[in-house]
């Protein structure tokens, strides 16, 4: 019995010794691999030396970016460009002279747009330039956007088709259509003296019979529909029109009528300068025309009433 304790005694001592040695290697391993990567230093070699002594930024100028999704006609804020951990603005170094051409903003400026209202969506990692930004103060929102003389309205895409994919700048006519109701208060023809061809064409005439008007010209998209389709539910659409144009474009949708979008070229040397106005539909009123007897209401453009049979 005493020799097996004994026994276990010794077989003790030498795991732990083992363990001990064990550790010791280890370490001394660990500070040896240290060394050599570091090159005979614990604080690092000459490559991390190397970039401690660029990060002096001799002859550079600190620009701060966005670190998140902008959207347009947004009040720029410090949240918009702080690191989420650090809470530190977010820069880039730049050159001062290759920054000072380039227009951006320096971090030692940054402050003063604060509140400043941005023209455009702004992605992550980018500088910010004046160019960026609505003149001094504007208020956040479309309505920032909008010119002298115009107005902004907002439409829902179920009741104007052609705003799927629009985008932000966007120039756009919207015309109005609704079938023409008959106007003639005289008795329909007497069949007996009507072809079958005659009747088939009246009717495909009045099938086909539509009022159509230019209610907007050259409008522009402030605000389109979000690119994700998954995100549009509920969403407008708002647009820019003359203010002339607001009342009409107001009255069309209240009575139902039925609207469509056409965009504009968009290429280089398509300016809104060189597109030519669309012919708008004359503003109409009717005449009563009496031949035979029978009496017909007739639409007529305004002004010219005067000109026609009575």
């Amino acid at each position: 019995m005493a020799q097996e304790q004994k026994k276990r005694g010794r077989t003790s001592g030498m795991s732990v010794l083992l363990v001990l040695l064990l550790i010791i290697v280890g370490a001394a391993g660990a500070v040896g691999t240290l060394l050599l990567v570091g090159q005979g230093s614990l604080f690092g070699g000459k490559s991390v030396q190397a970039r401690e002594k660029d990060e002096d930024h001799a002859g550079k100028v600190a620009v701060p970016i966005s670190v998140r999704l902008i959207e347009p006609y947004t009040a720029l804020t410090k949240e918009h460009m702080l690191h989420p951990q650090t809470k530190d603005f977010v820069v880039r170094w730049i050159e001062e002279e290759k920054a000072k051409t380039a227009g951006h903003i320096l971090g030692k400026d940054i402050t003063s747009y604060f509140g400043r209202v941005l023209k455009r969506e702004k992605v992550p990692g980018y500088s910010f330039t004046e160019s960026d930004f609505m003149p001094k103060g504007t208020r956040p929102g479309p309505a920032s956007a909008l010119e002298k003389g115009t107005r902004g309205v907002w439409l829902d895409p179920q009741e104007v088709e052609g705003f799927d994919d629009m985008v932000l700048g966007d120039r756009i006519d919207i015309y109005a259509t609704m079938p023409m109701k008959s106007q003639s208060s005289a008795s329909p023809a007497d069949s007996r003296f009507v072809s079958p061809d005659a009747e088939r064409a009246k009717a495909e005439k009045r099938a086909w019979d539509t009022t159509k008007r230019l209610l907007v010209s050259n409008a522009r998209v402030i605000l389109p529909l979000p690119p994700d389709m998954t995100k549009r539910k509920g969403k407008k659409v708002f647009i820019q029109v003359a203010d002339s144009e607001a009342d009409p474009l107001t009255d069309a949708i209240a009575v139902g009528a039925k609207l469509q979008v056409f965009i504009r070229p968009s290429q280089p040397g398509a300016g809104d300068a060189d597109l030519a106005e669309p012919e708008r539909a004359p503003e109409m009123d009717t005449i009563q025309v009496i031949q035979g007897g029978k009496s017909t209401s007739v639409p007529v453009p305004k002004g010219d009433s005067d000109d026609q049979p009575k």
